[in-house]
């Protein structure tokens, strides 16, 4: 096993040990402030920077320790918003081109919106854009034409190394995102990308 998957797996049974005590004591502020740690390191950085505020405001005479954390969490975390708005904006247009055809869009573009749509894949802002738009809905509805053309051939093509990018890169989090009860929404996203990689091994 890699280095990088053992330090993943053993964060991720602390993040499970410490949602266990918290499910006795939800505001302890060192559990909080220990959580807020094991999910910075699992890069759930939204859900981190709100322990760690919970653990400030649980033990004001603690923010020596706390505020190290909460800075460096709210430089991120504001990155990561404007990153998300700026890249939501076209990740809106390309699922547009790509899954939603009509007299203004031109073959052209549905080939466009499919290339940038992937090219956005390969980073953690585009494919959370994309899975809030409903991608893989989308792509689910493409890999299961029957008797596609030689476009539509090219286009579940197009799918299925899209689903591949979102796979790889989010393979290091899949325990956490099925198993997280935090996130039945991502949980239930991960699955979905399973389901759609295997069914588009049949074709």
């Amino acid at each position: 096993m890699r280095d990088f998957e053992a330090l993943f797996l053993l964060t991720y049974c602390q993040y499970f040990s410490l949602q266990s005590a918290l499910e006795l004591s939800p505001q302890d502020p060192k559990t909080l402030y220990r959580r807020a740690t094991a999910l910075e390191a699992l890069e759930r950085y939204e859900e981190a920077y709100r322990d760690a505020q919970k653990a400030l405001v649980s033990s004001p005479g603690d923010a020596n320790i706390f505020k190290p954390l909460l800075s460096r969490l709210h430089v991120i975390v504001e990155e990561r918003r404007t990153k998300f708005s700026q890249t939501k904006e076209k990740a809106i247009k390309m699922m547009k081109w790509a899954f939603e055809p009509g007299p203004n869009i031109s073959e052209e573009d549905v080939e466009t919106g499919l290339n940038n749509i992937l090219v956005l894949c390969r980073e953690r802002a585009g494919i959370e854009a994309l899975l809030e738009l409903g991608l893989l809905e989308k792509l689910r509805g493409l890999l299961n034409m029957k008797q596609p053309s030689v476009k539509e051939m090219n286009r579940k093509i197009m799918g299925v190394r899209t689903i591949t990018e979102i796979v790889q890169f989010s393979n290091d989090m899949v325990i956490f995102m099925f198993a997280s009860s935090l996130s039945s929404f991502h949980a239930a996203l991960s699955i979905l990308t399973f389901i759609l990689c295997r069914s588009a091994s049949e074709y």
